[in-house]
C-alpha cells in the first residue's frame, strides 16, 4: 500500500471530541441540546453463554441465554454561568416525584403524562457530519451527583447525571460506498440534511422563548415557585395566565 493512500485514511478517522447529545422528555416539554455536554459513553453489548457440548470428550459449544448491556450512562456536563442544563435535569426530577415525594408513573396514561424521556447520542465526522447514532429509550435521569466547591481552584465547575434506561438501538447514518462518485455525492447529500435538521432544531429550541424566561416558566408550571409570594404575583418574571402552555398542573388555576 503506498503510504500517501495509508495516511489519507488514517486521516479520516472518527474523534472521541466530536459528538452530539440531545436529551428529550415529552412530558415537560424538555428538549436539551448537549452543547456543553464535555463527556459520554457509547453502550456496548454482551451476549451471555453456556457451555454445552454433545459429546463428552469433544469440544464445547457456546449457546447464548441472553443479551445484556449496562442499563445506565453517565454523562459530564460543563457548567455554564445560569446553570441552565443542571436546572433542566432538576426540573425533570421534580416532575418525577412530587412534594410527598409520590412518585409518578414512568409511561402515559390515564394518570398522565409519564416522566421517561429518551438520549440520542451522535458520533460525527470531521464534516460535523453524523455517522453513527446511539438512541436511548424509556431514559430518566436517576442521578444527579453532589458537585465539588474548591476556594483553591480556579477550574471550570462540571456535574455529572447519570441517565437510567431499559434499551438502546443504533444506526449507521451512512454506509461506505463503492465507488467514488456515489461516496461523493452522498457527502453532499448529508450536509444538505444535516444544515436543515440544524435549522429545524434551532427553530424547535427558540419557538417558546429563550435562556432564563422560558425555563421559569416551566418552574412555575411544575410548581416549584409555590410559596414564593411576590415571585408568583409578578406578571414581569414569569409568563401571564393566556400564555401558558406547560403540560401539568396550571398554578393559576386557584387564583382564577
Amino acid at each position: 500500500m503506498k503510504i500517501n493512500r495509508f495516511m489519507a485514511n488514517i486521516d479520516n478517522m472518527t474523534r472521541q471530541n466530536m459528538f452530539e447529545v440531545d436529551i428529550f422528555c415529552p412530558a415537560i416539554d424538555l428538549r436539551l441540546r448537549g452543547i456543553r455536554c464535555q463527556k459520554a459513553v457509547l453502550p456496548g453489548k454482551t451476549f451471555e453463554v453456556v457451555p454445552f457440548n454433545e459429546v463428552s470428550s469433544g469440544p464445547n459449544r457456546s449457546y447464548i441465554t441472553k443479551v445484556s448491556f449496562p442499563q445506565d450512562i453517565a454523562f459530564t456536563f460543563l457548567c455554564d454561568t445560569h446553570f441552565e442544563d443542571k436546572m433542566k435535569l432538576e426540573l425533570w426530577q421534580n416532575y418525577m416525584y412530587g412534594e410527598d415525594y409520590s412518585i409518578r408513573y414512568p409511561k402515559s396514561g390515564k394518570n398522565g403524562p409519564g416522566y421517561e424521556g429518551k438520549v440520542i447520542i451522535r458520533q460525527m465526522d470531521k464534516s460535523d457530519l453524523s455517522v453513527y447514532e446511539v438512541e436511548l429509550l424509556e431514559a430518566f435521569p436517576q442521578v444527579i451527583a453532589a458537585q465539588t466547591l474548591d476556594m483553591t481552584s480556579a477550574a471550570v465547575q462540571t456535574f455529572d447525571v447519570t441517565f437510567g434506561y431499559r434499551t438502546w438501538f443504533s444506526s449507521f447514518e451512512y454506509p461506505p460506498e463503492n465507488n467514488i462518485l456515489s461516496a461523493i455525492f452522498k457527502q453532499h447529500k448529508r450536509r444538505i440534511i444535516s444544515k436543515t435538521r440544524r435549522k429545524i432544531e434551532d427553530k424547535l429550541l427558540n419557538e417558546k422563548g429563550t435562556g432564563t424566561e422560558k425555563w421559569a416558566s416551566i418552574w412555575a408550571a411544575a410548581g416549584i415557585y409555590k410559596g414564593l409570594g411576590s415571585a408568583m404575583e409578578d406578571p414581569m418574571s414569569l409568563q401571564t395566565k393566556s400564555n401558558w402552555k406547560g403540560p401539568l398542573e396550571n398554578p393559576w388555576k386557584d387564583k382564577e
